[in-house]
């Protein structure tokens, strides 16, 4: 089973996990997002991003300009959109929904969305749904299949906390 969804869901919380992981700052950290094209995913991060963080990068080969305009004004939040490649270097987080030849990728925290090989942090659920998970299956793959069939909501997956032993069987 494919986790990139669950990847790209969880790409806001992660960066700011990732952040804290690194001892640097999250909310004044410079938070830079690359993407070939702007998607529903893209839209969703970035907002949360911009929310959270004060600075905001957003690359994109074109379009982004009405997200912009958007979170300026729904938010009062403002993305700097179309970075150089230094000041996306220079960012302390970088976020990459698809792979970059182009760039050196040596920010404090960077997340390869697009490659699922990279190892994802520890994933949690509520104890109440963690104990009902069976025993001896990938982890971030059946969090990726409960999520995708809707069997566990937006938000109750966590990052960095420690997964409980499971128990056989799986009720939802």
């Amino acid at each position: 089973a494919s986790t990139l969804a669950l990847r790209r869901e969880l790409a806001a919380d992660w960066t700011r996990w990732l952040l804290a992981e690194r001892g640097l700052s999250t909310a004044g950290a410079r938070v830079a997002v690359t993407a070939s094209q702007l998607t529903g995913e893209v839209v969703r991060t970035v907002t949360e991003l911009a929310l959270r963080h004060r600075y905001v990068l957003l690359d994109l080969p074109y379009g982004g300009e009405e997200l912009c305009r958007q979170l300026r004004r729904e938010y009062g939040v403002s993305l700097l959109l179309g970075p150089s490649k230094d000041q996306l270097e220079g960012a302390e987080a970088l976020v990459l929904f698809d792979q970059r030849s182009d760039l050196s990728c040596r920010n404090p925290a960077v997340l390869p969305l697009y490659d699922e090989s990279a190892p994802l942090p520890a994933l949690a659920l509520p104890p109440a749904l963690e104990e009902k998970l069976p025993e001896g299956t990938s982890r971030p793959q059946l969090l990726a299949v409960l999520r995708e069939s809707g069997a566990v909501r937006p938000g109750q997956i966590s990052l960095g906390g420690a997964a409980r032993p499971a128990a056989p069987g799986l009720t939802f």
